[in-house]
């Protein structure tokens, strides 16, 4: 009987480490898919993320600029709702005075829908004496998505050490000197931005 020499033992042993090697990487394989699958998807999110957060810093920051530079002017009293902010403001764009050949004019923000989609909405006019609800001139979609548009007003408490109230309610004859805006974005991030907003020329009124 004729017994396999060493060297076809050693060529059979190889070629079954090999089968095995194959298995072992084939299985490491597969799990560096997953996790690099995993963390593109990751990735995407949190660039969404960081995206949504950015478009809504620069809508608020837009917002605060506009509202520092709000006036009070008689017959144009400013609107303030869940879902509108309207008042009369100094151009911050000398391209845009230029345009209206004058410094006053109407902003209103506003969330309506657009495409399946309910966005805030920036529009701006000419501020003429008289005319409450001018026909914009400017419209910008500043920010996408977004479910919730709140907002409240500064006031100070009746207390022996008066501290800031507020209100969703503002009565004053004056523009308030603080206010609070919170925009909700909708899923499926749904994230909650804050901007105090603050007038020079306001007024801190009494809470009722």
């Amino acid at each position: 009987m004729t017994r396999p020499s060493a060297g076809h033992r050693q060529a059979g042993l190889t070629f079954v480490e090999l089968l095995v090697a194959v298995t072992i990487f084939a299985i490491l394989g597969a799990g560096v898919v997953a996790l690099f699958a995993s963390g593109i998807g990751t990735w995407r999110q949190v660039h969404r993320i960081a995206d949504a957060n950015q478009r809504s810093r620069v809508a608020l920051q837009q917002l605060s600029e506009d509202w520092r530079h709000a006036v009070w002017m008689a017959g144009a009293e400013p609107v303030f709702t869940d879902k509108e902010l309207r008042f009369v403001t100094r151009a911050a764009d000398p391209a845009l005075a230029a345009r209206h050949r004058q410094r006053m004019v109407w902003v209103r923000y506003v969330v309506e829908e657009e495409d399946g989609h309910r966005v805030l909405r920036r529009e701006q006019a000419p501020f003429l004496p008289g005319v409450k609800e001018p026909e914009p001139s400017d419209t910008t979609v500043v920010l996408r998505d977004v479910q919730e548009l709140a907002v409240a007003y500064a006031y100070l408490s009746a207390e022996a050490e008066p501290t800031v109230e507020w209100q969703e309610a503002w009565d004053a004859e004056a523009l308030p000197r603080g206010v609070r805006v919170t925009i909700t974005t909708a899923p499926p991030e749904e994230e909650v931005f804050v901007q105090y907003l603050v007038n020079p020329t306001g007024r801190l009124a009494q809470a009722p």
